[in-house]
């Protein structure tokens, strides 16, 4: 029986999909670094790996919430109960955007959380649930390694190093820009 990664993300099947590539020998070498799989939205992928023949095969070896344990870090907060979220797949890596609104990186073979971003404190305030997202942004540079994951946290653009999950502290005010700013009157927050 073939064994195939799964997450229990909105889009299961899309994620179990992707990381065929990542569980058995011989395996194609495709990602999904864009919403659409690649920046023309084609939404397709070259996977063969998956037909009406070796479907009944499948099987979920993990899944991993959009809250999970590691970003809850003890807290007692409940994933939502439906979520709209579409994981990129680049470099071995899952990234999510939790149900907290930030964003976390999974090892695509194991779902084992590899980091997740808890933004700053704000004048003193502990980071407060926002409303989740649908999802993140990846940019690579392919003249050098840099690689990031950009998303919507809150009110805040952030850019996030894609290999370690570290805020970019020359983008924005120390890897965030405030999307309030320049409105003429106040604006809404995305609490």
């Amino acid at each position: 029986m073939r064994r195939l990664p799964g997450c229990a993300l909105a889009l299961p099947a899309i994620a179990a999909f992707l990381v065929v590539g990542t569980s058995s020998a011989g395996a194609q070498d495709v990602e999904w670094r864009s919403y659409g799989s690649d920046a023309a939205g084609t939404k397709y992928s070259p996977l063969d790996q998956i037909n009406a023949e070796t479907i009944g095969d499948l099987e979920i070896v993990w899944r991993q919430s959009v809250l999970p344990d590691a970003v809850r870090q003890g807290s007692d907060l409940t994933p939502p109960v439906a979520s709209q979220n579409t994981p990129l797949m680049a470099d071995g890596r899952l990234y999510i955007s939790t149900a907290l609104g930030t964003v976390a990186a999974l090892d695509a073979t194991s779902g084992e959380v590899l980091w997740f971003d808890t933004p700053p404190d704000r004048d003193g305030e502990p980071f407060q649930r926002v409303r989740q997202t649908r999802g993140v942004a990846y940019w690579d540079d392919p003249q050098s390694d840099d690689a990031r994951v950009l998303a919507v946290v809150g009110e805040y653009l952030v850019a996030l190093d894609a290999a370690t999950g570290e805020r970019y502290p020359d983008f924005g005010d120390g890897g965030e820009v405030d999307l309030r700013l320049g409105f003429d009157r106040p604006v809404e927050t995305f609490r």
